[in-house]
């Protein structure tokens, strides 16, 4: 209404110029107030061509009827329900990402993956000092092993190793684990037993006794600390730090480091690192590639390499083989091959989990021995208890 109220005021005033407008010193007033009035005239027919809204008008209802039900109301012209579109979340704007980050950028539901399952079973398996490191609770692991020389001589070795959890200690914040062991067997990564390793187990065998303090118990980082005592005469106490890291390189490759710092009163310092590339070419098989470092305080510059690989398959859920091979290099006083050694083992589940031999053919090329062949065959009996075998 105070729009048309507006524009009559000014019609009005238009008209008015209109009319004033008969001299020649009116005459662009006369032009201007003219294209005025046209303006208001079509504003006004367009006015008149919107049609008015109807009139509503209340619709009767109609009386109930006794014992009946009343008919539904039909809709005789239905309007159709707006589409949704969906809303945009400042969320799903993706976040900026830095160049070159795609290996070490990988979620945490990497390990939902096969590969980490397939590789813990398969250790699991072959009773690997990893899982009997890292695992923490009651274990026992009971080994009794024959070698069987080219020459006929036979070879006996007898391990065992168990690992109590010492609940009391346990509760002031930090798990704690009790190892009593008939040698100090340190992993060595390679997970193939060459004759070198094997005699100087026997040679060397001495009783230990451990403290395992569990300082990170994560699903990448494993961090252990690891005083004990070596049972010999004159004593010989030692203080180990293990570190394990996991980390995923992409979707079908895992690199597991392990570093194992210590200090031994009768050899002082040594370091060991182990890097092992993993990947699972099926579900039933184990691709492992290790890279193990050996320093210690007693062998000066010269730092001990062996590279080596492992391939393990699944053949039944009793029965697994494996094979491998490796290099043993000295750096110091220059690089050069001290060994080489393959290997195939087969291991079968007796019973129910906890009862396991293995049969071991495996060939050591060295070079004190001119790199002649030296082929032996392994039988081993074995026992473990734990919560990985129930």
């Amino acid at each position: 209404m105070r729009q048309l109220l507006t524009h009559a005021n000014v019609f009005v005033w238009g008209l008015a110029l209109i009319k004033q407008g008969q001299s020649v010193r009116f005459r662009p007033m006369l032009m201007l107030s003219t294209l005025m009035v046209l303006a208001l005239l079509c504003r006004a027919t367009a006015w008149a061509e919107v049609p008015l809204p109807p009139e509503e008008t209340p619709v009767p209802v109609a009386a109930p009827i006794p014992n009946r039900a009343p008919e539904p109301v039909l809709d005789p012209d239905p309007i159709p329900a707006p589409l949704e579109t969906p809303e945009t979340d400042e969320t799903d704007i993706p976040l900026p990402r830095l160049p070159g980050m795609r290996y070490l950028d990988v979620g945490q539901g990497f390990f939902s993956h096969s590969l980490e399952t397939v590789s813990d079973n398969i250790d699991t398996f072959f009773g690997d000092d990893r899982i009997f490191v890292e695992e923490s609770g009651t274990y026992a692991r009971l080994s009794g092993s024959t070698l069987y020389g080219k020459k006929g001589e036979l070879t006996f070795n007898g391990t065992v190793r168990m690992r109590l959890d010492l609940t009391n200690l346990s509760r002031l914040g930090r798990k704690v684990n009790l190892i009593l062991a008939s040698d100090d067997g340190s992993p060595d990564g390679s997970k193939i037993s060459t004759r070198e390793t094997f005699l100087n187990r026997i040679d060397s065998a001495k009783p230990v006794a451990a403290l395992q303090i569990v300082l990170q118990e994560k699903r990448r980082w494993d961090v252990r600390l690891q005083p004990g005592i070596k049972m010999r005469v004159p004593l010989d106490p030692f203080i180990k730090l293990r570190m394990n890291r996991l980390q995923p390189l992409g979707e079908d490759w895992l690199l597991r480091l392990t570093m194992v710092p210590g200090w031994y009163e009768s050899k002082g310092l040594e370091a060991r690192t182990n890097l092992d590339f993993e990947t699972t070419p099926s579900k039933r098989s184990l691709l492992r590639l290790s890279l193990g470092l050996l320093w210690s305080e007693g062998s000066k510059k010269n730092v001990q390499l062996q590279p080596s690989f492992s391939y393990s398959y699944i053949l039944t859920p009793a029965d697994v083989i494996a094979t491998g091979a490796g290099v043993i290099f000295d750096t110091a006083p220059y690089l050069r091959d001290n060994s080489y050694f393959a290997s195939i083992r087969y291991r079968r589940n007796l019973h129910q989990k906890w009862i396991f031999f293995e049969i071991t053919p495996q060939i050591v090329f060295e070079r004190e021995y001119g790199f002649r062949p030296d082929p032996s065959l392994i039988l081993t009996l074995e026992m473990i208890f734990g919560a990985q075998y129930d």
